[in-house]
């Protein structure tokens, strides 16, 4: 599980000024940050049995963090 930027508990200590939030969630595709509930969501996927088959993968959950490239 590779989680992009997520707004969480402890977020402002490490992330203290709003610019900078903006900054984080303007790099991801859908432009916003992501929840610890849509992670949750992902490893509960990964945890159950319609993920059978999967093995041995790295599952990105980051509103397109890792693939967008602001213009």
């Amino acid at each position: 599980m590779s989680p992009g930027p997520v707004q969480r508990e402890g977020f402002d200590s490490v992330v203290p000024n709003e610019e900078a939030k903006d900054h984080l969630a303007l790099a991801t595709a859908l432009q916003r940050l992501g929840s610890p509930y849509e992670i949750a969501k992902a490893v509960l996927f990964l945890a159950s049995d319609e993920a059978s088959f999967i093995m041995r993968t790295e599952l990105l959950v980051g509103g397109g963090y890792t693939t967008f490239t602001k213009k």
